[in-house]
């Protein structure tokens, strides 16, 4: 079904809807944005973001707008100018998406990023990593506590700039064909 907002007739606008409030719906360009909530329209009237308006507007943006009694509300962006990133960006609070299942796709690239702690959880199930190739860059520790690990490469380079250290109950090295020590002391036992 399409719908095309017109400016209001005379009658349209003073149509009752829910405890005397009138109800205005109409289209408008926003010409400037104040801050994460409000934005100035090219008919001189500023109005709040409704919660329902994820999208964070920007300049030149058509809009529909919807007036409550004095108060006016973003209620979409309709249309957008530039091909600039969309920007979902609730207006206060965290955003939670919850779907039975959720993909998020990126046709070139996808990103997570977080300006402070970033939590993977899966604590029924699995987490799976598959790609190309891996790149981790830490400034800190990296610790993998687990019930069994498992690592199966054609070649492991393990290096350390200071102490390497290997521990356990019972310790097997094994190799089909050499194993070579090299250091300017071999402590044994």
């Amino acid at each position: 079904m399409n719908m095309v907002a017109e400016h209001p007739t005379e009658h349209e606008r003073n149509q009752t809807i829910k405890h005397g409030e009138r109800v205005e719906l109409f289209h408008d360009r926003i010409t400037q944005v104040l801050d994460n909530s409000t934005c100035c329209l090219q008919s001189g009237r500023c109005a709040q973001r409704a919660v329902s308006c994820l999208v964070a507007p920007s300049v030149d943006d058509l809009v529909i707008v919807i007036s409550i009694d004095d108060s006016l509300f973003i209620t979409d962006i309709a249309a957008r100018k530039s091909d600039a990133t969309i920007c979902i960006s609730p207006q206060k609070g965290g955003l939670t998406i919850k779907a039975e299942e959720l993909t998020l796709v990126g046709e070139r690239m996808c990103r997570l990023q977080s300006g402070g702690d970033l939590e993977l959880s899966a604590p029924a199930g699995s987490l799976k990593v598959v790609a190309n190739s891996i790149m981790q860059s830490l400034s800190g520790a990296f610790v993998v506590i687990s019930k069994l690990f498992l690592s199966k490469s054609d070649v492991i380079n393990l290096e350390a700039n200071q102490t390497m250290v290997s521990k356990s109950k019972q310790h097997f090295i094994s190799a089909t064909e050499d194993i070579h020590m090299d250091a300017q002391r071999i402590n044994m036992g």
